[in-house]
């Protein structure tokens, strides 16, 4: 997932549809809270990764709008 702060969007990276290839072009406004490879989420409380379902998206602060 990648969420942009000065651009004001998100993306997210589904499961085998050229996520990395989508990641390269966007990576310069990617805010850097999320990595891309697998890394203990605080939030959610478990291993994570750019591919974060949209049930877990629900629990962070960016789906609230903040």
């Amino acid at each position: 997932m990648i969420v942009s702060d000065t651009h004001r969007f998100i993306c997210f990276q589904p499961w085998k549809t050229a996520s990395s290839t989508l990641f390269r072009p966007i990576e310069k406004y990617d805010s850097g809270r999320y990595p891309q490879p697998v890394y203990l989420n605080e939030i959610l409380r478990k291993q994570s990764h750019k591919h974060i379902p949209y049930e877990d998206f629900l629990l962070l602060p960016e789906a609230q709008g903040d």
